[in-house]
């Protein structure tokens, strides 16, 4: 990316993460990043494409950073551990990720991960993956790997999506508590005890 789109893009981030997505405007971004108002539109058309654009770079750096750590995982089991501690609990530690889903991202969010006619995600087809391979190696219960992916997905953004737009994020220590809980019993009904 060019460096100017990077200042635009970063100085976004900054103020969301201090003020919130709602209450910034493009002259503020502008101001941030150091550039005119109308070098912003150069680049973006729309404080709208910024968002989006400033998204999808996050998301591709997350998932870069997740994919580095799944390869030191050892089995299936550690595998979907790591991935649920990942997105569940990182996630909610992340100030930029929470704004973005306090906005109207909320819906473009739901519909992301959502099963669509057919259509899923790359990254709901891989945590389905995950799950066959546990499967299929005798870690994990006999289900469906599809729908389980979907419903762990769902089940992780509702707690996210709670922490959100919960007030003071409803103590950020309770909410770890949940999503820890929650991620708990993910495990505990997918993983296959020895008897």
């Amino acid at each position: 990316m060019d460096s100017k789109t990077d200042r635009i893009l970063n100085a976004t981030q900054d103020l969301i993460v201090r003020y919130g997505i709602e209450k910034i405007t493009v002259a503020e971004i502008a101001r941030a990043a150091g550039v005119g108002k109308g070098t912003v539109y150069l680049y973006f058309k729309s404080k709208e494409d910024i968002y989006t654009t400033l998204f999808s770079r996050e998301l591709a750096r997350f998932e870069k950073q997740l994919l580095a750590k799944l390869e030191l995982a050892t089995d299936p089991v550690a595998e979907l551990e790591l991935l649920l501690v990942e997105v569940g609990l990182g996630l909610l530690e992340n100030e930029f990720a929470l704004q973005m889903l306090k906005h109207d991202y909320l819906v473009r969010l739901q519909r992301y991960i959502k099963y669509d006619n057919g259509q899923q995600n790359k990254e709901i087809l891989f945590l389905a993956g995950v799950i066959e391979r546990g499967i299929r190696e005798g870690y994990l219960r006999e289900v469906n790997p599809l729908v389980t992916a979907l419903v762990i997905a769902n089940n992780l953004l509702n707690i996210l999506l709670f922490a959100a737009v919960s007030e003071e994020h409803f103590k950020t220590r309770e909410i770890k508590k949940l999503q820890q809980t929650n991620i708990k019993l993910i495990l505990y009904g997918l993983v296959k005890i020895e008897e």
